[in-house]
């Protein structure tokens, strides 16, 4: 059995982080924009399901590396993926600070953002 923390465990939550951010703008995107964006801000329910379908598809790619064989391709991934929860905290940090999106909930989404892509870099680098 392997170790809880391995990588590919480690891809499988990523895998459930971003499919627990994307499903709910795929299925109830006027809700979703709602609890994340700024009252002023356009609702183009279209746009959240592509912005959903692109996170979907992104991730589930990541099942793919975590099943592989090959150590590289998972640690790749995982830096890769590292690298993404980075730049989304700070979009959203940013957006927060030009109020696009709420502070209320999207300082904890880039708080969680950043702590997750640090730990998958983190893990990306580290040596087995």
């Amino acid at each position: 059995m392997a170790p809880l923390l391995s990588d590919e465990n480690v891809i499988k939550g990523n895998w459930v982080a971003t499919m627990g951010l994307a499903i709910p703008a795929m299925v109830a995107p006027v809700q979703w924009h709602k609890a994340f964006f700024a009252k002023d801000q356009p609702n183009n329910p279209d746009l959240s399901r592509l912005f959903a379908l692109g996170m979907m598809s992104t991730c589930t790619s990541g099942l793919i590396a975590g099943a592989s064989d090959d150590p590289k391709t998972k640690k790749r991934y995982l830096k890769q993926a590292g690298v993404a929860w980075l730049a989304a905290a700070a979009l959203v940090g940013d957006n927060v600070r030009r109020g696009v999106q709420r502070k209320e909930t999207c300082t904890a989404a880039a708080a969680g953002s950043a702590a997750l892509g640090a730990f998958l870099l983190a893990r990306g680098f580290k040596k087995d």
